[in-house]
């Protein structure tokens, strides 16, 4: 009986059993013949090879492993099953490029999804040149956006290259360019799936009707517009047009004038579920934050760099979860892994923002108290 491995080399060993000698095919396969399957989706390959016992985190010559060389070509399958090998997930190449990157670099969603579920870093890990996130919000990838700030990816993280005026500017623009992203998003919660959603925009001339569409050209939902306003805001229930409840996806927001031109507006949907209370602080609204609580979150705990909500409420000038936050216990005088507390993110990061205010009055509060 022979057996071999598509893309292996083999060789042939022989074995006595009961005094027949048996010539059995066994794969002579290397590291390099893993790297070689993974970077091509050969999964049964890749599969046999890991039988034969191969290194699976051997390196090629520009140091990226079989897991890499999957990631950089979207083969999930692949992914996860040398994941489940327990292959090394945050290893970088000579550049500095970690899977996750070359993942995000790629457009590669299905893959990126892998890594984070197999336990792969969302941030920048030792000897990487670049922040997935940042790499995400500069390619204008907003479901990676989602994928890595579930993980809990640090939305603060920065790169430093020795000039404060250079490093500044690109952390106040990857800064700003995230929560942009992040508040064209609609969330819903509950069991009832309510969502809702402000076009803030100025509506040059009436409207009429607003329609939701799917990838597939079908719309969901139509609503008339009784008036028009500079901004335009609706209730939407998460209910289509057949009863059923709208599912994460990407969806078109269609904006019809009296004069019968449109407009649109490309919009993601999310579960309250999918979203960490990090991210539901930074960027979330008041009912997002309140059913994640509700839940039993710690309000205080510490994330990325030991950083609570509310520290992250605050360098996002996100007042509104903020007061949340405070309401439901949490601590201006919890620290970071630095030493700095909420009130200082919001003299660092929003010292002319009403949030700033809040959390000083609150600091000052329980002081005299």
């Amino acid at each position: 009986m022979r057996f071999s491995f598509p893309g292996f080399r083999t060789a042939h060993l022989s074995v006595q059993v009961g005094g027949l000698l048996l010539g059995i095919a066994v794969a002579n396969a290397s590291g390099l013949d893993l790297i070689e399957a993974a970077s091509a989706g050969r999964l049964v390959t890749v599969e046999g090879a890991l039988a034969t016992g191969v290194d699976p985190d051997e390196t090629d010559e520009m140091g990226r492993t079989a897991v890499w060389h999957a990631a950089s070509k979207g083969h999930a399958d692949v992914v996860a099953a040398l994941a489940a090998r327990g292959v090394a997930l945050d290893e970088v190449d000579r550049f500095g490029v970690s899977a996750v990157t070359v993942s995000v670099k790629g457009g590669h969603v299905a893959s990126l999804r892998a890594l984070l579920k197999s336990g792969a870093s969302p941030d920048r890990v030792e000897g990487a040149t670049f922040v997935p996130l940042h790499v995400a919000v500069e390619r204008g990838e907003a479901e990676m956006i989602d994928l890595l700030l579930a993980a809990r990816a640090d939305p603060l993280a920065q790169v430093l290259t020795g000039d404060p005026t250079t490093d500044l500017t690109r952390h106040t623009m990857i800064r700003l360019r995230l929560r942009g992203m992040l508040a064209e998003r609609i969330v819903l919660q509950g069991s009832d799936g309510l969502a809702r959603m402000t076009f803030p925009i100025e509506a040059p001339r009436e409207i009429s009707q607003i329609r939701v569409i799917d990838r597939g050209g079908n719309v969901l939902f139509e609503k008339d517009v009784v008036a028009a306003s500079p901004s335009l805001s609706f209730d939407w229930d998460g209910q289509t047009n057949d009863g059923s409840r709208v599912t994460p996806d990407r969806y078109t927001f269609r904006l019809i004038y009296d004069d019968g031109t449109t407009v649109d507006h490309e919009r993601r949907v999310v579960r309250v579920n999918e979203v960490s209370i990090y991210e539901a602080a930074a960027f979330g609204t008041a009912g997002v934050l309140r059913e994640i609580l509700a839940d039993g979150v710690a309000v205080d705990q510490g994330g990325a760099q030991g950083r609570t909500p509310l520290m992250l409420a605050a360098a996002f000038a996100n007042v509104e979860t903020a007061r949340v936050l405070i309401a439901a216990g949490a601590s201006v005088f919890a620290t970071d892994g630095s030493g700095d507390t909420p009130l200082d993110y919001a003299r660092t990061y929003s010292p002319a923002h009403a949030v700033f205010d809040l959390i000083q009055a609150q600091h000052d509060r329980l002081t005299i108290d």
